[in-house]
């Protein structure tokens, strides 16, 4: 077993995290974040959030890469996960 608090682990996932975000539309999930943030767009340009689509946006929601993808990019990013998670098993 593992202990998802422990910094390793939590590099490993977020290492993961950052390569399949870069495998589905090139950038990790801090530089997508950095692109498509706009103050100026509705709800800051998420695309999705915690309480969506009526819901308020929360601070938390502004610092999750996948709240900025396109829906193609969502089902992108699914495919990818379901490949990587087919290979670990």
């Amino acid at each position: 077993d593992y202990d998802p608090q422990a910094p390793t682990t939590r590099t490993f996932f977020a290492t993961v995290q950052n390569k399949l975000h870069y495998a589905v539309h090139g950038h990790t999930a801090a530089e997508l974040i950095v692109e498509r943030a706009d103050a100026s767009k509705p709800h800051m340009g998420l695309t999705s959030w915690k309480n969506s689509p009526d819901g308020k946006v929360l601070a938390g929601d502004v610092t999750v890469g996948k709240n900025y993808l396109t829906k193609s990019e969502l089902d992108d990013l699914g495919r990818v996960v379901e490949a990587y998670l087919n290979l670990a098993e």
